[in-house]
């Protein structure tokens, strides 16, 4: 069978806001370059079509050249509507041409995806590697699809039908590693502070996260780890193959397994491998031996969602962290020369004006390397979407608006205009302060550096 995987044309200023679209950038979409390594193993054809660099027009004339027999997209939110509208005119060219939709939002309104679209033909709930390869092999046998596991579809009466379940990939190191050849990594180069140096590209190592954010639609899962062996073996094809020099591991918590990240360490200072990486974390999850040990094997940048200084909407947020974690985390990255960022939210269920000022204040204490401020967003599947009507007005209805970089919420005990004060406030309160500037400029060391700076403060300038 021949497949088409696509990711929706959309624009920086879409997915973000014109004021952070200024220094956005992007990493291959990982997800759909896993099904395409899986759909290649079985022996079908693939194209990936990534909208975030192609537009349209050419997304349209690659598939028309392709000639696909089925077509597969993902759907985030925002993007909900355009893909009703693309797909139906898919469908109305290519009326033969089977038409799948997966990604967060279609596995959150799962029958109901079906029920808006009508062009769409089936929905892959889920991790959907084995499940679109199962799809695509009935496809090719001409089997019933109605009942698969994994899958949302119509029966040959029209009635929707809903398969069990997908099982969790429990052994991620029976994944073939993503696709990439699919598509020009080269191409792609992140936000401006998500890396160091060229090229760099993107790879995950966990899948879950048992944590119970109330705004996160990915966390009270069982977290499965890929072995340190397997990913050492990852690395090497990056590094040893495509030249990358700096990796972001983009897993929601990479230092959830202590034993397993001190052994992953151990695996990359024996390479000795001319490589740097970033990665996600949380506060509650290292310490110092943890923190020299990532920093020995190449680790310069750590990633925290920290959300809040105030531990009041910690809690009300189910963080699950005391604000002393915050600092030490912060001062333990210091101690070993590794750079923070912080991601903060405002707007916070209960929040108050004044209380967004403080945490302002208290963010400027903890100084992390990098800050980032959001306001808090409703997504579908969210434990906050299902209190956001009760604790607060939802303000713009526009599922494109639904990004976690537009205001759509604001809670009762803030005004509107309050929240955007304090997302303006506290990006210039952050990052004009002379301490800081002073402290950027002594780090800068080439043109590369100069021109990421220069973008940055364009972009904070502008909000």
């Amino acid at each position: 069978m021949k497949v088409a995987l696509v990711l929706p044309p959309h624009s920086f200023e879409e997915r973000y806001n014109k004021a952070i679209a200024k220094a956005a950038g992007t990493f291959p979409p990982l997800g759909i370059l896993y099904i395409g390594a899986v759909l290649e193993k079985a022996g079908h054809k693939v194209i990936v079509l990534d909208g975030s660099m192609k537009d349209i027009f050419e997304i349209n004339e690659a598939i028309y050249k392709f000639e696909p027999d089925i077509i597969a997209v993902n759907v985030m939110t925002f993007l909900w509507d355009k893909v009703k509208t693309w797909t139906m005119d898919m469908k109305a060219k290519y009326p033969k041409v089977f038409i799948a939709a997966g990604g967060h939002h279609v596995t959150q309104i799962k029958e109901k995806a079906l029920i808006e679209c009508d062009s769409i033909d089936a929905i892959l709930l889920g991790e959907a590697e084995f499940a679109m390869d199962n799809l695509a092999n009935a496809l090719e046998k001409g089997k019933e699809l109605a009942g698969m596991t994994g899958i949302i579809t119509r029966n040959k009466d029209g009635k929707i039908i809903s398969g069990p379940p997908a099982p969790r990939l429990e052994n991620l190191d029976e994944i073939p590693f993503p696709a990439r050849h699919l598509l020009n990594i080269h191409d792609y180069v992140p936000a401006l502070e998500q890396y160091r140096r060229l090229p760099v590209t993107n790879m995950i190592t966990t899948r879950g996260c048992p944590y119970k954010c109330i705004f996160c639609s990915s966390g009270n899962t069982k977290a499965y780890y890929r072995s340190p062996q397997n990913v050492l073996e990852e690395i090497k094809v990056l590094v040893n193959k495509y030249g990358i020099k700096d990796i972001t591991f983009w897993d929601d918590t990479f230092t959830l397994n202590k034993k397993r990240v001190l052994e992953l360490m151990e695996l990359i200072k024996k390479e000795k491998l001319d490589l740097i990486w970033c990665c996600n974390s949380r506060v509650n999850t290292l310490d110092r031996e943890l923190l020299k040990e990532m920093s020995e094997a190449g680790c310069w940048k750590i990633f925290f969602g920290v959300e809040s200084m105030n531990q009041k909407q910690l809690n009300t947020l189910k963080k699950g962290v005391l604000a002393p974690q915050i600092h030490a985390a912060i001062k333990g990255c210091k101690e070993f020369g590794i750079e923070s960022e912080c991601s903060f939210i405002f707007g916070i269920p209960g929040e108050t004006y004044q209380e967004g000022l403080q945490t302002i204040e208290e963010i400027k204490k903890l100084d992390p390397d990098y800050a980032k401020f959001f306001p808090m967003t409703p997504l579908p599947g969210t434990e906050f979407d299902s209190i956001a009507a009760s604790t607060g007005t939802i303000v713009d209805n526009d599922l494109s608006k639904r990004t976690e970089n537009q205001m759509v919420y604001v809670p009762n005990t803030m005004k509107a205009e309050e929240l955007q004060s304090l997302l303006k406030i506290a990006y210039k309160k952050f990052y004009f302060r002379p301490t800081y500037v002073a402290k950027r400029v002594l780090k800068l060391r080439s043109i590369e550096d100069i021109k990421k700076a220069w973008k940055g403060v364009r972009a904070v300038a502008s909000i």
